[in-house]
């Protein structure tokens, strides 16, 4: 039907040229052929008056694609219970904002500059050789420098390459080397230097010596008289005793110990404990023995021993045991004073093999 009302053109149905208008419907009539709705000059292509197309994009007040919904700054899967699905391609990540970025592998990195420094990342990875999770943050040293993982805290509950890794939850931080770590399989707990590669505290899980405690930080030292002191002490002279080795059956952790002066110089300011031992020669007619510890604030520990009138052979043993508070810095040494005799022949005696006849020995405990 085709006419004129009211000075209007009415047809049920129009075609031009490849272009069919028919009801609501507007279709190209030619094969394949595609509909071209191009507006003048910088005009726009307005579907009612919510939806706008023009040469820089569709403008709308929402969307409706499939099952998704996007309306305002909201998107919405519009399925009951349906997923939100954000796919890059190939090795893509998936980036929100400016510092966020989730890869394929479902690890999170939240930072502040996008090239990884300054960061926290949520990671996730699982093989046979290695499964773990992990937290961590990290943080650029200076400035120009490499990327430092400053602290992770890391979860491993399977290992096949390694079952002694399995089941083990670390704390650590890289830029020191210390690990708090906790291995559920071997039931220990301890603080794990991975620098050193050595247990600090707690029981090692690689040796086995589950719930030992292990402080090789802490300052402890042994230190015995190689030689013998001949004529030292006697009538009444105060001998600082240089013991002078740390090799032979003994040792120096933490180098705090001087084998020339016999010193020792507190590192940290603690409670220590401190002991010696000695044997004497030419004690026949010595009164009063005194062995001391004598710290560099001017206090001194000492134990007098009495003698008897008569002492086999003129050779006895001694020894003194304390516990002390020590600032930082702070020196203590064992001095030895002999009285009752007219001149000083009084011998400190040495150690021979394995027979320790003199010995100086400490630790920081608390």
């Amino acid at each position: 039907m085709v006419g004129f009302t009211n000075g209007e053109f009415v047809a049920n149905k129009l075609n031009v040229d490849n272009v069919q208008v028919d009801g609501n419907t507007i279709t190209s009539t030619d094969t394949n052929g595609a509909i071209n709705l191009t507006p003048n000059g910088t005009g726009n292509i307005v579907a009612n008056t919510n939806t706008t197309i023009g040469s820089t994009g569709v403008t709308t007040n929402m969307l409706d694609v499939d099952n998704v919904n996007i309306n305002g700054n909201t998107i919405i899967s519009s399925d009951t219970d349906g997923n939100l699905n954000i796919t890059p391609n190939g090795s893509g990540n998936t980036v929100i904002g400016t510092y966020t970025s989730i890869d394929s592998g479902g690890n999170i990195e939240l930072s502040r500059d996008y090239n990884g420094a300054n960061s926290i990342s949520i990671r996730n990875n699982y093989t046979t050789s290695a499964a773990y999770s992990q937290f961590a943050g990290y943080a650029r040293g200076d400035a120009g420098g490499t990327t430092t993982n400053v602290f992770a805290l890391s979860a491993r509950p399977y290992n096949e390459g390694n079952p002694e890794r399995a089941n083990r939850t670390n704390l650590s931080c890289a830029k020191s080397g210390l690990i708090i770590r906790m291995t559920e399989s071997a039931g220990s707990f301890n603080f794990y230097d991975y620098n050193a590669n050595q247990v600090l505290l707690g029981g090692s899980d690689a040796s086995g010596a589950n719930g030992a405690l292990r402080l090789p930080k802490n300052p402890a030292f042994n230190a015995i008289n190689t030689s013998t002191r001949s004529n030292v002490t006697g009538n009444g002279t105060a001998y600082t005793i240089p013991f002078n080795s740390t090799t032979t059956n003994g040792f120096d952790q933490g180098s705090n110990y001087n084998t020339s002066t016999g010193v020792f110089t507190a590192p940290l300011s603690a409670r220590y404990h401190f002991g010696a031992y000695v044997y004497l020669s030419g004690l026949a007619t010595a009164t009063t023995i005194k062995l001391s510890f004598l710290k560099s604030t001017g206090v001194e520990f000492g134990f007098t021993y009495a003698l008897p009138t008569l002492i086999s052979a003129s050779i006895a043993g001694f020894s003194n045991d304390i516990y002390c508070t020590m600032s930082a810095s702070d020196t203590i040494k064992v001095v030895l004073t002999v009285s009752g005799i007219a001149s000083n022949t009084v011998d400190v005696m040495a150690t021979t093999g394995s027979e320790q006849r003199s010995a100086f020995y400490g630790h920081l405990f608390s």
